[in-house]
């Protein structure tokens, strides 16, 4: 007997039992009712010495969750490979059905602004992509992502379902919301599961904690999955009104203006709403005022000209840009409100040819977007701090495992945070991946079938591991997380999910 398949069988079939009784009703991990024998024959009239007292309600006691104690890295889940495929996979639906708790989709951001969602496909979108019987007659991810969440929610006391999206192309180069940049995609998986996914964390609860829960699990390209984690930048700077809105703005290095936009909270932190690329140049500056209107200075990448933009923050934290206006010509420029309740600004730079500060004092028309320039003059303050705007300063630096790149903020002198996204989904780990992924956040990693002895490392470190193709040669092995097939209804793979254990 295979002494790994022997070991497991112990473990866990003991692990999910539920005792049974002839004097109590068991479903869902609870008992009911407890049958006393007695009957209770209804005259229509009261009569207290033949009266019995119904006791079931108050002799049910909740049996403890078979899974309570059973934590993820120890558990296993049936598990397909490009699971939209079909064929021997059969239908999503039927793929849940059958017990299959870990699903894959490869997914495409091509023309994401004609669709208005990401695709999916194997080599290309819609490459072999199965549209027979309950399947999503679309190749938008959402639809087959719906398929899953119905099911779900028809079935709450499932294992939890893990959702692998292998990205085949680079998010990182879609340069807004709108062209399908991290918020698009956590948004979409907000929209879809909701409260139901499970959040990221430096730890997982116990599987019973996870009944009828959905993980995101992102796979495929790297520079995504790093840039999902953090942001890069140069010259950061940053500015916050009073009602907590913040705007930043940094170079790329190589020519390339970003901002991203988010909301203070009250505890400190900043909820990152909006990223992406506005115009080249480099050393920028931003001021922004109480009513959401902003002005955004920046010396051109390959001259010494000055350039401004002015512009506001919708409510949903979009920041709209006028054209870019030259102004003047120098280098590191800054900017401030002289009062954020008003229209009126400083800006001060320094001259390229002698060093000395000069600035300007502006009105901003909020109507038009207009910037009205005033008096010029050399003067002996040096430019603007940028990188601080009262009790928020940002920075670039290394933090934790990421490179001296990396864009973070600062509260009232707390700690760093990196400047990104929220983390909606999780980030999984392959061979020869950047250590940077491999974080205090990093549960998951995958492999190809063949390499099973990587798969058993990650283990022993304590990650959920998904091989993927896995084969009938590998069942001698200490078993991954999520065997990942294109044939799941094969007697030996049946036998092999019931032998280790495979929770449902």
């Amino acid at each position: 007997m295979n002494p790994y398949l022997f070991f497991i069988i112990s473990c866990h079939q003991a692990s999910k039992s539920i005792q049974d009784t002839s004097s109590s009703h068991v479903e869902d991990g609870f008992v009911d009712s407890i049958d006393t024998g007695d009957e209770v024959v209804d005259t229509g009239e009261y009569n207290a010495d033949t009266a019995v007292e119904d006791t079931s309600l108050d002799t049910s006691t909740p049996q403890e969750d078979p899974w309570q104690d059973l934590y993820l890295e120890d558990a296993f889940f049936k598990s397909t490979h490009n699971s939209y495929s079909g064929e021997e996979r059969g239908t999503i639906l039927e793929q849940l059905e059958s017990g299959v708790r870990g699903i894959e989709f490869d997914v495409h951001d091509n023309d994401f602004q004609n669709w208005g969602d990401y695709l999916i496909g194997h080599s290309s979108h819609g490459s072999e992509v199965d549209h027979h019987g309950s399947n999503p007659d679309t190749i938008l991810l959402k639809d087959w992502l719906a398929v899953v969440n119905e099911w779900s929610l028809e079935n709450p006391q499932h294992a939890p379902i893990t959702i692998t999206l292998d990205l085949k192309d680079n998010l990182t180069d879609n340069h807004s919301h709108t062209m399908g940049g991290f918020s698009a995609f956590n948004q979409l998986l907000l929209d879809i599961f909701s409260d139901r996914l499970v959040p990221v964390s430096s730890s997982l609860p116990s599987v019973a904690d996870l009944r009828g829960k959905v993980m995101i699990v992102i796979s495929g390209d790297e520079e995504s999955r790093k840039h999902y984690k953090r942001d890069k930048g140069h010259n950061p700077a940053v500015a916050i009104n009073d009602q907590g809105q913040v705007m930043e703005v940094h170079d790329s290095g190589t020519g390339w203006l970003w901002y991203w936009t988010g909301q203070l909270q009250p505890e400190g932190d900043i909820i990152w709403h909006r990223h992406g690329r506005y115009d080249s140049g480099t050393l920028p500056a931003i001021a922004l005022n109480n009513d959401g209107f902003f002005v955004e200075v920046h010396k051109s990448e390959s001259q010494n000209s000055l350039w401004y933009h002015t512009g506001y923050l919708d409510q949903d934290y979009f920041p709209h840009f006028s054209e870019s206006v030259e102004f003047d010509s120098g280098t590191t420029p800054s900017i401030r409100f002289e009062d954020k309740n008003t229209t009126f600004l400083r800006e001060i730079h320094v001259s390229e040819n002698t060093g000395l500060s000069w600035d300007w004092y502006m009105e901003l028309n909020q109507n038009n977007l207009t910037l009205t320039l005033g008096s010029h003059n050399q003067c002996s303050a040096l430019p603007f701090d940028k990188e601080m705007d009262g009790a928020l300063a940002v920075s670039t630096e290394s933090h934790n495992q990421s490179p001296a790149d990396t864009l973070v903020y600062r509260y009232q002198s707390g700690s760093p945070n990196r400047i990104r996204y929220p983390q909606v989904a999780f980030v999984e780990y392959q061979r020869n991946n950047a250590s940077e992924i491999d974080d205090a956040m990093c549960h998951f990693a995958a492999i190809g079938n063949g390499q099973m002895s990587q798969s058993t490392l990650w283990q022993q470190e304590g990650k959920l591991t998904r091989v993927w193709s896995f084969s009938e040669g590998n069942t001698d092995q200490p078993p991954p997380n999520y065997p990942a097939v294109d044939y799941p209804y094969e007697n030996w793979y049946i036998a092999y999910c019931q032998a280790i254990g495979c929770l449902e």
